[in-house]
């Protein structure tokens, strides 16, 4: 009898065991279907315009940006902004550096060689102000901030940078408005921005297809505007536009640069 009881017993301790083990495994997985629950959640909101107007994902964008390495100046960039510069400094007024993010095109605006006119940088994630004003003086300039263009007085700027800032704007042609109006007459918009790719050809294909994925993870930036025929809409007096490639750069390779002189 004891040999059966002693079975009873082991049989009744597996079936504890087995039920506490299953409980256990419910929990674990429960807590995983929450964690991915709320990822899924976090990912698919950052599709939907508004919730990229939110501070976490501000913060976000700002992690992202304060270790962005994209601050090199290239030989062709800084004989641009030399030029604009020998316009800017005729002119006189604010360098505004819009989209001035967490400062990576401080050095850009180096180029130009104007360090008796104040800089302004205009960038609504006020999250990137302080790494911003940090790289200002580690490059020996002083800086304001501004969060939006409209703060801007019109016909005040004597220079403004534009570095792969147009295709996050929710409206490019309003933006372009924007920056006419706060040019000073022969005052001269400086642009390096990448663009969509020929029409029919793959690359365009892949980027009308990973667009909607490349705004929602990247700041709102959409990598089909053609940036040069909304440039060109606008009254200039002159206009010079550069089309080349961005080298191991995907779908965002094809770029334009160059610089348009606000009519004196």
């Amino acid at each position: 009898r004891r040999p059966v009881s002693g079975r009873v017993t082991l049989a009744a301790s597996e079936e504890v065991s087995a039920t506490a083990t299953t409980a256990n495994l419910s929990r674990n997985d429960l807590r995983k279907l929450l964690i991915r629950g709320l990822t899924l959640a976090f990912t698919a909101g950052l599709f939907i315009p508004q919730v990229r107007k939110q501070d976490a994902y501000l913060w976000y964008i700002a992690q992202v940006d304060r270790f962005n390495p994209d601050n090199q100046v290239s030989v062709a960039e800084a004989d641009l902004l030399k030029r604009a510069g020998a316009i800017a400094s005729k002119v006189g007024g604010f360098v505004v550096d819009l989209g001035s993010g967490s400062g990576n095109d401080f050095l850009t605006l180096k180029a130009a060689d104007v360090p008796d006119l104040p800089l302004l940088a205009v960038e609504p994630n006020r999250f990137t102000w302080e790494k911003a004003a940090s790289e200002a003086r580690d490059l020996g300039s002083d800086v304001s901030f501004a969060a939006d263009l409209q703060e801007v007085p019109s016909s005040s700027c004597a220079l403004l940078l534009t570095r792969r800032v147009l295709c996050s704007v929710d409206d490019e042609h309003a933006a372009l408005m924007e920056i006419y109006r706060v040019l000073k007459p022969g005052g001269v918009f400086v642009f390096i921005e990448h663009v969509a790719a020929e029409d029919g050809s793959a690359l365009r294909v892949t980027q009308e297809v990973l667009r909607p994925v490349q705004q929602a993870m990247a700041n709102n930036c959409d990598m089909a505007r053609d940036t040069e025929k909304e440039i060109r809409s606008l009254p200039w007096a002159s206009v010079e536009c550069v089309a080349y490639d961005e080298a191991f750069n995907g779908p965002l390779t094809p770029h334009i640069r160059g610089l348009a002189v606000k009519a004196g």
